[in-house]
C-alpha cells in the first residue's frame, strides 16, 4: 500500500478534541530519494544527442523538436520539493516523447533509457502522495474504540417489562432499557420469554428461570465483591422483574431493592452487569475502556476487589484515573503515570512523580 513505509514499525496518532480529526505520523519514514544532482546530470547527457537530432531536420520540425526541448529542460530543473518537481516533470517527459515519436525520431539506448529513468522516477514520486493517504486512512480506521465511562450505568431495580417491549418495538429505548438488556443478558433471561409465560399464565416456568438468572449472578457477584458474600434475586411479579438483593450472612437477611442499596454496591453491580454484557462477546469486545474515578463510591476493600475484576476478566486495555491510594495497582507500578496541573505546562501525563510528593 505505501512501499515508502516499509522497515516502519512504529505509528503515532493523535486525536483532536472534534473527533473527526485526527493526524498519522510514520515514525522513522525515510524521504522521498530524489537524486536533483542525478537529474541535472541525465538531462545534460541527453540535450546533446537531441539537438544533434534537431540539426538534421528542417523548418517546422526543427522547431518543433527544439521547443519540445526547451519545455523538458524547464520541466526538469530540480526543486526543493520532489512532488512539485514530478508535477512539472511527467507531462514534460510525456510532451517531449509525443512529439519525438511524431516526428519518427529514434533516440540511441542510451538517451533512451535515461528518459525512461526520469519518467520512472517522476511517476513513483506522484504515487507516494496518494499511497501515504491511503495507509493513513487505513491507521485510521483501525483505530480501537474508546469507551468512556465517567458515572455507574443507570439500571432499575423495578422494570415494568411490557413497557420496556413497546419501547424496544418503537426503536426508543432509553440508557436503562439498554443495561436492562446488558443485565438481561448476563443473567440468561429473555424478557420477551417472561412476558409470554405470564400471558400464559405459566408462572412456574417463569420462576424456574428467575431463580437460575438469580444462581448466575449471584454466583458471579460474589466472586467479584469480597466484601459480603451478597444475594441477588430476580422477582417476577406480573408484568415487572424486580432485582433483590440480600446479605445472608448479616443478623437479618433482608432483601433491598437494588435502586436502594447503597451507591457503592450500585456502582459495582452495574459496572459488572454493563462491561461483562459489552467486552463478551459486545460492542466493547476490543475496545480500550476509559473509567473516571472507578472506585469513588468503594471503600478500601471494594477498591482491591474492583482492581483484580479489572486484572482478571477484562481481556480490554483500561486507562482510568483515581485520587485513591487503593487504585494503585501495586504489583504493577510501570503501569502508573502521573497526572500533573500546571498553570503554564497545561496537564501532563508522564511516568515522572516529581513534584507531586
Amino acid at each position: 500500500m505505501f512501499p515508502r513505509a516499509t522497515g516502519v514499525t512504529y505509528v503515532r496518532i493523535g486525536r483532536m478534541y472534534k473527533a473527526d480529526r485526527q493526524w498519522v505520523e510514520f515514525v522513522g519514514l525515510k524521504p522521498i530519494t530524489f537524486p536533483g544532482d542525478e537529474i541535472g546530470a541525465r538531462l545534460r547527457k541527453i540535450k546533446p544527442v537531441v539537438e544533434v537530432e534537431a540539426d538534421k531536420l528542417e523548418g517546422t520540425s526543427q522547431a518543433q523538436l527544439k521547443t519540445a526541448l526547451e519545455a523538458l529542460e524547464t520541466g526538469l530543473i530540480p526543486g526543493t520539493e520532489p512532488t512539485q518537481w514530478a508535477a512539472a516533470a511527467a507531462p514534460a517527459l510525456a510532451a517531449f516523447r509525443r512529439v519525438v515519436a511524431s516526428l519518427t525520431i529514434d533516440l540511441p539506448n542510451r538517451e533512451e533509457g535515461l528518459i525512461a529513468e526520469l519518467e520512472e522516477l517522476a511517476a513513483q514520486i506522484l504515487k507516494d502522495g496518494p499511497a501515504w493517504n491511503g495507509a493513513r486512512n487505513w491507521v485510521v480506521t483501525r483505530l480501537p474504540v474508546f469507551i468512556y465511562l465517567e458515572d455507574y450505568p443507570k439500571l432499575v431495580g423495578h422494570q415494568n417489562i411490557a413497557e420496556y417491549l413497546a419501547r424496544q418495538a418503537a426503536g426508543s429505548l432509553s440508557e436503562s432499557d439498554r443495561n436492562f438488556e446488558k443485565m438481561c443478558k448476563v443473567a440468561d433471561l429473555s424478557p420477551r420469554e417472561l412476558h409470554n409465560l405470564h400471558a400464559a399464565n405459566d408462572h412456574e416456568t417463569r420462576n424456574q428461570l428467575a431463580n437460575r438468572a438469580s444462581a448466575i449472578v449471584t454466583t458471579e457477584l460474589r466472586r467479584l465483591w469480597k466484601d459480603r458474600a451478597l444475594k441477588v434475586r430476580f422477582s417476577p411479579d406480573a408484568n415487572h422483574l424486580d432485582t433483590f438483593i440480600s446479605d445472608p450472612n448479616s443478623v437479618y437477611d433482608v432483601e433491598v431493592n437494588l435502586d436502594d442499596r447503597s451507591r457503592g454496591l450500585k456502582w459495582f453491580f452495574s459496572f459488572y452487569i454493563a462491561f461483562s454484557a459489552d467486552t463478551k462477546g459486545g460492542s466493547a469486545e476490543n475496545a480500550i475502556l476509559l473509567l473516571d474515578e472507578p472506585g469513588l463510591f468503594l471503600h478500601a476493600l471494594s477498591q482491591a476487589d474492583l482492581l483484580r475484576h479489572f486484572s482478571a476478566d477484562f481481556n480490554n486495555q483500561i486507562l482510568y484515573t483515581t485520587h485513591s491510594p487503593f487504585m494503585v495497582p501495586t504489583e504493577n507500578l510501570d503501569a502508573i503515570r502521573t497526572v500533573s496541573i500546571d498553570q503554564d505546562a497545561g496537564t501532563t501525563v508522564s511516568n515522572n512523580p516529581t513534584g507531586d510528593s
